[in-house]
């Protein structure tokens, strides 16, 4: 570069002028700025430590404070969790206390229930169904149950195998005919829609298929019946032809099948005593003064007699039977002898 005074060349590097030692100005200039600059960075290297600390404090304040409430919630948690502890306590005391009191009453009804035999009760108030419109003690049973599913359901099971006792007893009963049927059946009928009706806090005796079915039951009976005692009532007038094809027309899966069967085999024995006590009342008038001639008449009239017999009660088959048969041989064979004593004479 050119020194400023003397005008003589030197190297830009060197700080003076080695001609005259004039001071190198620009050289001295760009020092100073270069000295500058590092002072300003100096400066900002100290905000920005300064601004570190600050952090670094901050941090330091924030996590002493975060420990504080970290501490302060562990001992609040701490506090909930023994509260909670001691509500469950309490309440696991409560509940084992009722639970207890419900075992208890369990026990005491239980205990109850071996003193009180409601089924057998029930089954003694319901014996017939005579009258059990009048009971009133069926209440005092279905008041004892209201609470119990399973005593309420042995209830409604004993009542139904009850109800199917009337219906056999009432099948099994004597009746002098149609009409006593019809009365009965109106009777037992009533009886089971009383017990059906009886609804106490929503307990039945019996439901609706209950009813229909011991209905369909009854209807059934009734009707073979009205057909066997329409037999019954030819019979009783001793009209046998009648009284044994009616009992004739009995299927086999009538209730009253075997009975028609019996009456069938009655009829026949009956319409044989008739046929033998008119025989005897004839030979009860034979005496020994009788000729063979009036003795062919008396048998013949006999013979004539049975098969008379066996024509008027057709119906019944008496021809087919063994001691019709054997009657009419009996006096066949008698006509045949004193037939040939007469023609021998």
């Amino acid at each position: 570069m050119k020194c400023n005074k003397c005008k003589k060349v030197y190297r830009k590097t060197l700080s003076n002028c080695p001609s005259c030692g004039e001071i190198n100005h620009i050289m001295l200039e760009e020092k100073t700025i270069a000295i500058s600059e590092i002072k300003e960075d100096l400066s900002l290297t100290g905000l920005i430590n300064n601004q570190i600390e600050v952090f670094n404090e901050e941090k330091k304040e924030e996590k002493k404070e975060k420990k504080t409430t970290e501490s302060i919630n562990k001992k609040k948690i701490k506090k909930k969790i023994k509260k909670s502890k001691k509500k469950l306590l309490i309440s696991s005391v409560i509940l084992l206390v009722i639970i207890l009191f419900i075992i208890g009453v369990f026990i005491y009804r239980n205990a109850n229930k071996e003193k009180y035999d409601y089924i057998s009760e029930l089954s003694l108030i319901l014996e017939d169904y005579d009258n059990v419109q009048d009971k009133t003690e069926i209440y005092d049973i279905l008041a004892y149950v209201v609470n119990d599913d399973e005593m309420i359901e042995n209830v409604h099971n004993n009542t139904y195998k009850i109800v199917k006792q009337w219906i056999n007893a009432y099948k099994e009963k004597e009746y002098n005919g149609i009409e006593n049927v019809e009365k009965e059946t109106k009777e037992l009928k009533d009886n089971i829609k009383y017990l059906m009706d009886i609804d106490y806090e929503g307990i039945n005796l019996l439901d609706y298929n209950d009813y229909d079915e011991f209905v369909d039951m009854i209807d059934e009976y009734y009707d073979e019946c009205k057909v066997f005692y329409e037999g019954l009532s030819y019979y009783n007038k001793k009209y046998f032809n009648e009284a044994y094809m009616v009992m004739g027309n009995i299927q086999e899966d009538n209730y009253f099948y075997n009975k028609s069967r019996e009456y069938q085999e009655k009829i026949v024995s009956d319409v044989m005593t008739l046929l033998k006590n008119d025989v005897d009342n004839i030979v009860s008038n034979i005496n020994d003064d009788y000729t063979d001639k009036e003795l062919l008449e008396v048998y013949s009239e006999i013979e004539n007699m049975i098969i008379v017999y066996s024509n008027v009660y057709e119906s019944i088959g008496l021809a087919s039977e063994d001691e019709y048969q054997e009657l009419l041989s009996e006096y066949n064979a008698k006509v045949i002898e004193y037939t040939d004593k007469v023609v021998s004479e």
